[in-house]
Order: C-alpha cells, then sequence, then structure tokens
C-alpha cells in the first residue's frame, strides 16, 4: 500500500483508507467522514503547506488531509 502524503498529483486514482481526528484538525481540512473505503476517487486539486498536504476530489467541494488517502 502506498500511502498518498506529498506525492499528490491532480488526476490521480486514490481509496480513502481512514481518518484521525487530530490530523484533520492539524491540516484544518473537512473531515472525511461521507468517503467510503471500497470507492475510488480522483484528484482534482492540491494545496501543498509545510507540514501537510490537502487534496480536493473530482465532485466534491471539501478538503481533505492526503494521509488519509492511498493510492490505487
Amino acid at each position: 500500500m502506498i500511502m498518498l502524503g506529498r506525492n499528490a498529483q491532480v488526476g490521480m486514482s486514490l481509496r480513502f483508507v481512514n481518518y484521525i481526528p487530530e490530523q484533520v484538525r492539524f491540516a484544518g481540512t473537512d473531515t472525511p467522514e461521507h468517503l467510503n473505503t471500497n470507492d475510488v476517487y480522483i484528484i482534482d486539486e492540491v494545496k501543498r503547506g509545510d507540514w501537510y498536504t490537502k487534496i480536493r476530489l473530482k465532485g466534491d467541494d471539501l478538503w481533505y488531509n492526503s494521509v488519509h488517502f492511498r493510492i490505487t
């Protein structure tokens, strides 16, 4: 399993793994509680900070911490 992290690029296919509330708060991202671990998601936009990377998925206006995903 390859975790996403700073490798995030627009157009990549991902699977949601899970999330830890502290990681959501640290990065100031939205809670991914509605995402499903069986679905494949595509990155629509990426924002890199010094300590975290935020991603937005196609068809979703929310921002998520990249550590909650793995590359498919």
